[in-house]
């Protein structure tokens, strides 16, 4: 049944997804979001350099491909913190929440809507 957790081995495509997030350290889409879930899934196991691999893919599209900001969009948000902290990236998590410029959430809290409060 889909949508129900089973005992029953990962899908092609589920393990096809999780060899393109170990793989990918370079492209730009939804890659935040992608390997930060990847890593809170456990779909790098108890392989350390792959975890690493992902967490540093994280580090490397949020301050190098988008300047210091998150491209994570709901999904994303809540993990991306705990993933770049996990791994030594804790400075990078730190320019992310620290950021104030869109897309951010310091521009959001000193935006139109929630700066006025």
């Amino acid at each position: 049944m889909r949508g129900h957790l089973t005992n029953e081995a990962p899908s092609n495509a589920t393990t096809d997804c999780i060899s393109g997030v170990l793989d990918n350290t370079t492209s730009s889409v939804g890659l935040q979001t992608l390997n930060s879930v990847a890593l809170q899934i456990g779909a790098a196991g108890s392989d350390v350099a792959a975890a690493q691999k992902i967490v540093d893919a994280i580090a490397h599209d949020a301050l190098a491909t988008h300047d210091a900001h998150v491209s994570t969009g709901l999904m994303g948000t809540r993990v991306i913190l705990p993933a770049l902290s996990s791994k030594g990236h804790g400075e990078a998590a730190m320019r992310l929440v620290n950021q104030t410029t869109m897309p951010s959430w310091g521009a959001m809290v000193a935006g139109p809507l929630l700066g006025a409060l």
